[in-house]
């Protein structure tokens, strides 16, 4: 009888102090992705503003920027750029609240980085036991890559991230449990709304849809077949969005994929290009060593996870857990599905289409730790030794790139053009005096900082009157009062109006003859002068 006692009692012990750990985790997951997001990064991208400012639209007039209502796609910067809607839904929630801000615009990605660690941990407790849930766990809070894409407002960031744990978390519960008939809903639905999240998602949607239908009727044979008809018809509803738009707007639909696609000139060249890719997504020069800022990130994985991630990548096939049935028949398929989006189109590697990875590779590499710990360390005393060991070493090197990044103005920033965003708060404090204001077209996106920060309404947006040169990305020459001139032509065209009556504002990097300064503003190594006749 003292035995089933003591039993009781250090199983109630175990899983307090794995309560405690998992809420330890959380809580610093928390503090790693909600701490100031105005200002990690610093800036703001123009991809993000692009879902800010149409959230602030659909919040305040029911459309996005250029009057869409109700929109499944927006035109972000042109023909070629039609996007999901998505990420701008998400952010009118917040902007409905508060109003515009680059923290409302942030919070839908925080928020999903917190739920995406938790499905992590459900998944790998549920697949391999509390160990491997833990290592999952705190590998995925620490990530570089998934903090980062935990602050960034880009549709391509979190929101693939968190759809590829949640389907595979799902995907794997209705596996253990025989695929009943509402957790199979569930799953077809979250399958086909994940279609709704980015470019990549409408093919990893369909691609996650055939393995899960495969599996489903590999385990099941013909008694699966209403489970694969509730599948199928949620997964339907879910992607009805997207679908509406493919019958509808097929050009849009194709927009980026038909730009970027990979072109060669046999099928054995570019099924090698396509391998290539997935290894240069891979690869430790990109996973590890980070030399140069890369969508929107400026690390991917913890340096001390370069043994623990190939070991996994190579022995989870090997890792007996136990259960049935076996995570390797669900990760690596996962892992091979996000990065394939990437794999098929230029510019490898690509963080942002292979963002899927963000809440996959922690699984991969706690299988590594894990694997190693028992072919090494037999003893028991040894494996604990080591166990502490490998989180102290994934604990230090996470806080040394916090610090780091934290510290440097230039990681922080680089490519969020902070600048236009203290620029044009100087233009919008006085542009209400003007009846023009000619701006130097520097930057990217330089008209969407003006009506961001200059304090234009979406509703003023959609009204103002537009000069647009297009190649297929949109150039902005003007909108509303605010005309945008190429340095080249600059002071042609402050000359040109000098003699006119209306008054007019002139924003440029450098003093113009025969303008007046009148404020200015600096930021690091850039400077910018407002000026009058």
């Amino acid at each position: 009888m003292s035995e089933v006692v003591d039993a009781r009692r250090a199983t109630r012990s175990r899983l307090r102090w794995e309560f405690a750990a998992v809420a330890l985790l959380m809580a610093i997951a928390a503090a790693l992705r909600f701490y100031q997001l105005d200002q990690y990064p610093l800036g703001v991208h123009q991809d993000e503003l692009s879902n800010m400012y149409d959230g602030y639209s659909i919040a305040t007039t029911g459309a996005d920027r250029f009057g869409t209502p109700h929109p499944a796609i927006v035109r972000a910067f042109g023909e070629n750029d039609y996007r999901p809607a998505m990420y701008a839904w998400l952010a009118a929630v917040p902007m409905s609240l508060s109003g515009f801000s680059i923290i409302a615009g942030r919070l839908p990605a925080a928020i999903l980085g917190i739920a995406s660690l938790w499905f992590l941990y459900l998944l790998a407790k549920s697949a391999g036991g509390s160990t491997y849930g833990l290592l999952a766990l705190l590998l995925g809070v620490l990530s570089p890559l998934h903090i980062q894409y935990s602050r960034v407002a880009h549709e391509g960031a979190m929101l693939p991230a968190f759809f590829a744990i949640l389907i595979l978390f799902l995907w794997y519960r209705g596996a253990r449990t025989g695929f009943p008939l509402g957790s199979t809903a569930l799953l077809g639905f979250v399958v086909g709304l994940s279609a709704n999240a980015y470019q990549a998602t409408k093919l990893t949607a369909f691609l996650f849809f055939l393995c899960i239908a495969v599996d489903m009727m590999r385990r099941q044979g013909k008694r699966g077949r209403a489970a694969l008809l509730i599948l199928a018809v949620t997964a339907f509803i879910g992607a009805l969005p997207q679908i509406i738009v493919l019958a509808s707007e097929q050009q849009h639909f194709f927009a980026r994929a038909k730009v970027l696609s990979v072109h060669a000139g046999n099928p054995i060249s570019y099924a090698s290009q396509v391998l290539w890719n997935y290894w240069l997504n891979l690869a430790p020069r990109y996973l590890f060593i980070p030399r140069d800022y890369s969508d929107l990130t400026v690390a991917r994985l913890l340096p001390p996870e370069v043994l623990f991630f190939y070991a996994g990548i190579f022995t989870l096939a090997l890792l007996n857990f136990g259960r049935r049935p076996e995570p390797k028949w669900y990760i690596y398929p996962a892992l091979a599905i996000v990065i394939l989006p990437a794999a098929l189109t230029t510019g490898n590697p690509n963080t942002l289409r292979a963002s899927g990875m963000a809440t996959l590779t922690p699984l991969v590499s706690a299988a590594g730790v894990i694997w190693l710990g028992r072919r090494f360390f037999s003893q028991p005393r040894l494996r604990r030794i080591y166990y502490l060991t490998s989180v102290a070493l994934l604990v230090a090197s996470a806080a040394a790139i916090t610090w780091r990044y934290s510290r440097s103005v230039h990681f922080r920033e680089a490519y969020f053009q902070n600048f236009l965003i203290q620029l044009d708060k100087a233009v919008g404090r006085r542009q209400k005096n003007f009846d023009a204001v000619l701006i130097e077209n520097y930057g990217s996106e330089r008209h969407l900082y003006t009506a961001a920060f200059a304090g234009m309404t979406p509703a003023q947006f959609q009204r103002a009157p537009k000069i647009i040169y297009s190649d297929g990305m949109d150039r902005f020459r003007r909108l509303g009062k605010y005309y945008f001139v190429w340095p080249s032509t600059l002071q042609k065209t402050a000359d040109s109006v000098s003699h006119r009556d209306a008054r007019i504002l002139l924003v440029a990097r450098r003093p113009l003859r025969g303008w007046n300064v009148v404020d200015s503003v600096a930021w690091q190594n850039e400077k910018a002068y407002l000026m009058v006749r």
